[in-house]
């Protein structure tokens, strides 16, 4: 369910979904995450005495829990900037790490979560009065997994900086303005879409 709101945030840019997948994602660390030998449970800790706690970790006919919760942690990253969510992504991974190392092709979502974290990556922040229809339109046929996209606006900008503090910073304006970060470095802001230089 976190990782269905991070994509549905990447289609509406509704910060209530961002709001929740942060809220669930921190749920998981708190209360099924297994912080001796790695990984998350599929039972919470106050879930009662139990025989087996399973842990799951290959993939089925959907992607393990655990896959998934690496993917969430992951996404929420790039999203928010907030270390909590970096470092959960590195414990979820490195305890998959170990699952896959004997059979990879059964941990293929947890493959994909870790090509995300490894492999470079984009930030774009655009601040406006409402999504400009370049960047709406560009969303729609170039669906990257390698950008991650946030806006803001006057409307939205208390309850954005709140899940991801580092947006505090951009000023909005009526017309709108683009922040492009690559591999840790930054763009001067632009206000043409097209000389972002995006593929």
């Amino acid at each position: 369910y976190a990782l269905a709101l991070t994509e549905l945030y990447r289609s509406t840019f509704d910060v209530s979904c961002l709001e929740e997948a942060v809220f669930l994602a921190r749920q998981i660390t708190e209360r099924f995450e297994d912080r001796k030998n790695g990984g998350c449970f599929m039972t919470a800790h106050d879930s009662g005495e139990l025989l087996l706690r399973p842990k799951e970790a290959c993939d089925g006919a959907i992607p393990s829990g655990n896959a998934a919760a690496a993917m969430v942690f992951a996404e929420l990253s790039f999203l928010t900037g907030e270390p909590f969510f970096q470092e959960a992504a590195v414990r979820q991974h490195r305890f998959l790490a170990g699952e896959a190392k004997a059979y990879p092709a059964a941990h293929c979502f947890a493959l994909l979560s870790m090509a995300k974290s490894l492999y470079p990556h984009r930030e774009l922040v655009c601040t406006g009065a409402e999504v400009p229809e370049e960047l709406a339109a560009y969303l729609r046929t170039h669906p990257a997994g390698d950008l991650t996209v946030l806006f803001k606006s006057a409307e939205n900008e208390r309850r954005l900086s709140a899940v991801c503090p580092f947006t505090a910073a951009y000023p909005v304006s009526d017309r709108p303005v683009y922040y492009l970060c690559e591999n840790g470095s930054c763009h001067a802001p632009v206000t043409d879409f097209n000389k972002l230089g995006l593929p």
